[in-house]
């Protein structure tokens, strides 16, 4: 402490030091170097020294006019209107403000431009001019967002907040989302500091809301960035009373005193004295409460003393009252009477001094307002004169009188119409503000998050060492948030694109009834997950083939019907129907059994940034349904909804019907086809396929695909699958996870722990795409992982595959016993294969030679090894392992191009790498980019 205390000494000692050394480097200079110093003078010690340094403020002016150099005198004009409004001359500081932006602008320096905008933002906010207070500011932003400087454009949001704030109805909405603007960059840049205030901030706009839950974690939050600073500083004085005020007053919590007593330490030790007013007053308030009068008095004459020395007349009136109402209950009445008329006089004092000040505002905000009315009363004392004129000219044109008198109301109206104008380009700027912000923001996020998924992809391949379970399954929470971040900046700059008009449909003909079944069975699993009812109702015809982009159509479907999943609660029902209205337009309806939406909010529901009071608790950014609402303008389309609160709520899309392709599917496809392998035919050979599934519908669709290749037979969850295992013969098995009785996981441990089903190819067919869950069925030993929606092509070319390789293990496997021991080495074997072909999956010089020399056997041993157990050759097997690594590299997103990933995984032609990828999976490369 008594360091804190010497080192405090040290720096006061120390700046006084500094600002009498540029005092004598001014009185000893000359022109030029008299000026910098000057202007470093006013600069440094304008707020410290605000009334020593008017003097050298002229000077710096005059000498600035002498020698010509613009920039400082701009700059000088404007911390001479800063020190007169810190002095309470608001008008003399609005009018200094004006001339250095005036210069400013003359000679186009922006960044002078800049600070005076935001200088004149303060001073109208401070006279209660709230509207100028916010159009400054937002100049202000404006000119720092569109240079890239984050800092600066976050202390203007934080400020901005304010102001909102402050306002006549205190907008504290549109205060929340500046300061999470400026929240977000301090973030970025790991500004403590900066943090610390906006958690404070933040306090104070969830008090108003009175969401107390949220005041108390903005408070610890705040206290968490105050200890990256000085442990002694103003904001942790101002923190700790803050909170410790909070739950002393607004939930009687006794933890609120030891902060008001820290906040009391802190004020004490940076010598703050004005500042101990605050937490004495809440402690004598505390006190008195509790009936301890000794305690009450003691702080309320402290703070007392300290009001009354800084003239604090707030404070004054709250002492006073406090301690009239001690003696009171101590029953001195005469002190009581006493402290009770000095409480009648300071309140008039301070109504008095709250109405002057109010009238002061005022005087100065009609001022400023009567200069410009002046300006404009002369231009139309001159137009009346001429008027008179001109009539006493023309008197008996009759006819030119009531011309003039119709071009004077087309004025007043062309007027009207500017104002309305004006105002709404003020809300534009508003949103897009906030759009380019979240657009640039995006765009510097794109990086860090793709080498954070790279990292985190390194982790679990084991290139920084073997993780245990623990760590794994973190650091695939973390990798699964990144995933979802990544869509979201992806939502975020599908936005940027529809508001810069550069998102453009890339329509192609499309059957709508599988597309629609792919979209709805990709849910089922979610819905069935949650105990929601899920529908589907097709009305239209079966064969209908619409002209539409497939990919921002699905992102329209898919985004209502999660969030009708999502917002509804267990128990409750979904349905997609689809129809024909009466304009033969066809309409895909979402209708939901959740909480609905207040019917004042139903008009904003599709504008962005805007959420529904009603899903506060489930999160979000404000971006889908816009989305929504963009995709389906941009198909010449509308969307619509209809919602009752406590009974759900209902989404309408509705495309015109010209959309209706006039050609089939087959004719209009232009594209070459790639060939997808068929099943392998076996002479005297008959394939029979077991699908595990529990949705009728999706037995029935996996079936129609399989059906002329192999004979199918189904069971509807792991229990039934087993007993039919017992009686058929089964080549292969499709299942699904989330199952009845027994699901897909458990199904599959059962199955490889016995040896009469261990070698049967499986295949789980899932809408979960979590890379948790992918990695659970493949330890288990699943040899095909497809997530819903799939085509035919696709799945039929992963049937084909298995079948294939089974084919070929039969055929090289030796007739002998296997024991445990040998299929443990098996498994290690391929393990340590599988982990060289990652670890030079960039290299593509190695193959198979190189892959027989690292494990130290001959390529012909190799090869019999790994027909015996995979029924691959080397070549397949390290293509398989490239293959896979590929598909797990487009459904991450981390790169843009089908050839970024065909050099990644180690092929050098993507010609070659896209056509044996689509015969490996049925669906080519570039879909799984979008």
């Amino acid at each position: 402490m008594f360091a804190y205390f010497l080192m405090s000494g040290f720096s006061a000692f120390a700046e006084d030091q500094e600002y009498h050394s540029i005092v004598h480097k001014i009185q000893n200079s000359e022109n030029h170097e008299k000026l910098r110093c000057l202007s470093e003078l006013t600069r440094k010690y304008k707020s410290s020294k605000a009334s020593e340094i008017g003097p050298y403020l002229e000077q710096e002016i005059e000498l600035a006019e002498k020698l010509g150099n613009d920039s400082i005198l701009a700059n000088a004009y404007i911390s001479q209107g800063w020190v007169k409004s810190y002095l309470g001359n608001i008008d003399e500081g609005i009018m200094l403000y004006k001339k250095g932006l005036d210069l400013a602008k003359t000679n186009g320096q922006g960044e002078i431009q800049a600070r005076a905008n935001s200088m004149l933002g303060g001073a109208y906010t401070d006279i209660g001019d709230f509207e100028k207070g916010i159009s400054y500011r937002l100049k202000a932003i404006n000119y720092h967002e569109n240079r890239g400087n984050l800092r600066e454009t976050g202390r203007l949001h934080m400020n901005l907040g304010d102001v909102y704030m402050k306002s006549d109805q205190g907008n504290v909405r549109e205060a929340l989302v500046h300061f999470k603007i400026a929240l977000e960059i301090f973030k970025f840049h790991n500004d403590s500091n900066k943090l610390s205030i906006i958690y404070l901030n933040l306090a104070e706009v969830y008090k108003v809301m009175a969401d107390f839950s949220r005041v108390i974690g903005a408070y610890d939050t705040c206290r968490l960035y105050l200890r990256a600073i000085p442990e002694f500083s103003r904001y942790a004085g101002i923190a700790a009373f803050a909170e410790g005020q909070f739950r002393t007053e607004e939930l009687g919590d006794v933890r609120g005193i030891p902060l008001l007593h820290k906040s009391v330490i802190i004020n004490k030790t940076i010598n703050n004295r004005k500042e101990l007013t605050q937490p004495y007053t809440a402690l004598a308030s505390y006190y008195l409460r509790q009936e301890k009068y000794d305690s009450a008095e003691v702080y309320a004459l402290r703070s007392l003393e300290i009001s009354k020395e800084f003239k604090w007349l707030t404070y004054s009136v709250k002492n006073y009252e406090i301690l009239a109402r001690v003696n009171e209950q101590l029953q001195n009445f005469s002190q009581a009477l006493k402290y009770q008329k000095l409480h009648g006089i300071a309140k008039d004092s301070l109504i008095n001094k709250e109405k002057l000040q109010t009238v002061k505002n005022l005087q100065v905000r009609y001022e400023t307002e009567q200069k410009n009315l002046e300006i404009q009363n002369l231009n139309v004392e001159a137009a009346q004169q001429d008027r008179v004129i001109l009539l006493g000219i023309i008197i008996i044109l009759a006819v030119l009188i009531i011309l003039l008198l119709s071009i004077n109301r087309w004025m007043v109206a062309k007027r009207k119409n500017k104002i309305i104008n004006e105002q709404k380009e003020k809300l534009k700027a508003l949103d897009k503000t906030k759009t380019k912000f979240f657009n640039n923001v995006a765009h510097e996020l794109r990086t860090p998050l793709t080498l954070m998924s790279g990292h985190m992809e390194s982790m679990l391949n084991e290139r920084f060492g073997g993780l245990n379970d623990g760590q794994r399954k973190s650091v695939l929470v973390a990798k699964q948030n990144t995933s979802k971040l990544m869509e979201l900046v992806s939502e975020i700059l599908d936005l940027g694109k529809l508001e810069s008009d550069k998102l453009v449909l890339n329509a192609k003909p499309i059957p709508v009834k599988s597309f629609l079944d792919r979209i709805f069975f990709t849910f089922e699993s979610l819905a069935h997950q949650f105990e929601i009812q899920l529908s589907f109702d097709y009305k239209l015809p079966e064969d209908l083939v619409l002209e539409v982009d497939d990919n921002k159509l699905e992102k329209v479907l898919n985004n209502l019907i999660h969030n009708a999943i999502k917002f509804t609660p267990r128990g409750g029902k979904v349905s997609f129907v689809t129809f024909q209205n009466e304009k033969d337009d066809f309409v895909f309806k979402v209708e939901d059994t959740g909480p609905g939406i207040p019917e004042s909010e139903l008009k904003h529901i599709f504008e962005r940034y805007f959420q529904a009071s009603t899903n506060d608790t489930q999160g979000g950014t404000g971006i889908g349904l816009t989305i929504v609402n963009e995709f389906t303008k941009l198909h010449g389309g509308q969307v619509s909804v209809e919602s009752e609160l406590g009974k759900g709520s209902s989404f309408f899309v509705e495309l015109p019907n010209h959309l209706e392709a006039s050609a089939p599917v087959e004719e209009l496809e232009v594209e070459e086809e790639i060939k997808i392998p068929n099943v392998p035919i076996v002479e005297g050979r008959e394939y029979t396929i077991l699908i595990v599934d529990d949705h009728k519908e999706m037995q029935q669709y996996i079936s129609s695909i399989v059906a002329p290749h192999a004979k199918t037979i189904i069971a509807n969850d792991g229990v039934e699958a087993l007993d039919l295992l017992e009686k058929n013969k089964v080549d292969l098995i499709t299942l699904d996870v989330m199952m009845p009785n027994m699901d897909g996981f458990k199904f599959l441990r059962n199955l490889r722990s016995n040896k009469a089903y261990a070698k049967i190819p499986t295949i789980m067919l899932t809408a979960r795409s979590a890379e948790e869950d992918k990695l659970e069925a493949l330890h288990i030993g699943v040899n095909d992982y497809l997530t819903k929606p799939f085509s035919q092509a696709e799945l039929m070319a992963r049937i084909a595959n298995l079948l294939t390789n089974r084919i070929e293990r039969e055929a090289e496997t030796v007739e002998e016993a296997e024991t445990s021991t040998n299929n443990d080495r098996d498994e290690k074997l391929l393990n340590d294969l599988r982990e060289l072909v990652l670890t030079n999956l960039d290299n593509s010089d190695f193959g198979v030679k190189e892959l027989a020399i690292e494990i130290n056997i001959s390529e012909k041993q190799l090869t019999r090894t790994l027909k015996k157990i995979t029924g691959l050759t080397p070549l397949k097997f390290i293509r398989e392992i490239k293959l896979n690594r590929a598909m797990e590299l487009l459904r991450s997103k981390e790169y843009h191009t089908v050839a970024e990933v065909c050099y990644a995984v180690g092929f050098e032609k993507p010609g070659y790498f896209t056509r044996i990828f689509t015969e490996r999976f049925g669906k080519k490369p570039s879909e799984y980019l979008g």
